[in-house]
């Protein structure tokens, strides 16, 4: 969800999804146990980890289409696009993850002792591989995704789609002569 608002609504909405998405984390029952030991540091790294990975994915989807958008042939508009959608899907797990590690380690490796690493390892393998490949396999369905919204809805997206539909309106016009 946080990818698909950034990529859909631009950086802004994709860091206030994160940080929804992070509010949620934050009073999830197995938070619980990090909010007890240090409140604050818990609730900067749920809500930020997130945050940024939104506002990380919106931004590079806004580079990816400004690179496409600056091209010519419709192929090259429409090539930009898709390898920025799924880029930008693609970069929300390990910067998650990543934050997550991090504000770990800065705020919580003194509580957690010699368990700590194994305790990391675990989220490694389970959370971010799941995310990671949860996001390969969706980026695709994405494009579709997008693809129909922006043909037959307005729904206000901050980015521009339209490159993405333009080949199908020339493909049909080709059909119908």
């Amino acid at each position: 969800p946080v990818a698909i608002g950034a990529i859909l609504y631009g950086p802004l909405i994709g860091a206030f999804l994160g940080v929804v998405l992070g509010a949620i984390v934050l009073i999830a029952p197995t938070t619980g146990g990090f909010l007890g030991i240090n409140p604050w540091a818990t609730v900067i790294v749920c809500l930020g980890k997130t945050g940024i990975a939104g506002l990380l994915s919106g931004l590079i989807f806004k580079v990816f289409a400004f690179i496409g958008n600056r091209r010519k042939s419709k192929g090259a508009k429409v090539t930009w696009l898709s390898i920025g959608v799924v880029v930008a899907a693609l970069v929300v797990p390990p910067t998650n993850t990543f934050l997550f590690c991090v504000g770990s380690i800065l705020w919580f490796q003194d509580v957690m002792g010699t368990s700590f690493v194994a305790i990391l390892s675990a989220i490694f393998a389970t959370n971010f591989l799941i995310e990671f490949i949860v996001s390969a396999v969706l980026s695709p369905a994405l494009i579709v995704l997008v693809k129909v919204l922006t043909r037959n809805y307005n729904l206000g997206f901050a980015n521009e789609f339209a490159p993405f539909h333009e080949d199908e309106e020339e493909n049909i016009e080709a059909i119908a002569l």
